[in-house]
């Protein structure tokens, strides 16, 4: 079949793939060449609205506002990185934001941007990230009670960002894919929130995902060792990454999850502690 008889469904898929791979890749606005081969690929992807719900911050203001009106009502996948572009002149972010399914965000902008995500409906992944290497920064009591509020929430990636587990008020019950990573301050336990981490997932009975690098606390109070063990049921997937075996031997003992004959899904410890 000639490259121009293609029928417009079977471009959009093809379209829409080369989406994913540009974002996978690294050079999320490298699929636009495919606007610029002819009139017809041209007409088909301006009123494609998915192939334009993956809005970059860093791309200038006025495209950013063209991608947004090019999306039309389709749930986006917001990735918020760059501290040079502010979001907050782009007119209805607001309602942007609440079809946003996916936000992907630097930690200096949460304040921000985060607000705008209050008790949303349909947020459905959040990954809040730093760059270059840092101590870990907490992230604001209420700015964590608005990630809470989240009721269709269920995938949270942290990066060197702290949680005060122990004041939420409620800790994700929707959550199904909880990633969190470099919580050490220079090689030190972050005792400020890794210890209320553990009462946390207690609220957390869809959890089917958890990776922890860094994370886990090398001692618990009295009070929390003498408690029963909490079993993880719907834990299909464990990552652990520590340096020291104390703290994986200290999550086992407080932790329960099911067993496996699949070698794959049985829980992954990586470090001395492996």
């Amino acid at each position: 079949m000639p490259v121009n008889k293609v029928p417009a469904e079977i471009l959009c898929i093809v379209f829409l793939q080369l989406v994913q791979s540009a974002l996978f890749t690294g050079r999320p606005l490298s699929w636009i060449s495919v606007t610029q081969v002819c009139v017809r690929w041209r007409n088909i992807a301006l009123n494609f609205p998915a192939l334009w719900s993956h809005p970059v911050f860093w791309s200038g203001l006025s495209f950013i506002k063209l991608m947004l009106d090019r999306s039309g009502s389709a749930p986006l996948e917001m990735m918020i990185f760059s501290n040079k572009i502010k979001p907050n002149p782009i007119e209805d972010l607001g309602l942007h934001c609440r079809r946003c399914r996916t936000l992907y965000i630097n930690y200096p902008l949460l304040s921000s941007i985060l607000p705008q995500f209050d008790r949303s409906e349909t947020l459905e992944t959040l990954t809040v990230g730093r760059s270059g290497v840092y101590d870990p920064e907490p992230i604001p009591l209420g700015l964590q009670q608005t990630i809470s509020n989240c009721p269709a929430l269920r995938r949270l990636e942290l990066t060197s960002c702290q949680v005060q587990w122990d004041r939420l008020q409620a800790a994700f019950p929707s959550l199904k894919a909880l990633y969190l990573s470099g919580l050490r301050i220079h090689g030190e336990e972050n005792l400020d929130s890794s210890p209320g981490l553990y009462e946390s997932l207690s609220s957390m009975p869809l959890l089917e995902d958890l990776s922890l690098d860094d994370v886990l606390p090398s001692d618990l109070s009295s009070s929390t060792r003498l408690k029963p063990p909490l079993f993880l049921a719907s834990m299909t997937y464990l990552s652990i990454t520590e340096t020291q075996a104390h703290p994986v031997a200290l999550f086992f003992i407080h932790h329960l999850c099911p067993k496996h004959s699949d070698d794959s899904r049985r829980p992954r410890i990586l470090g001395p502690a492996g």
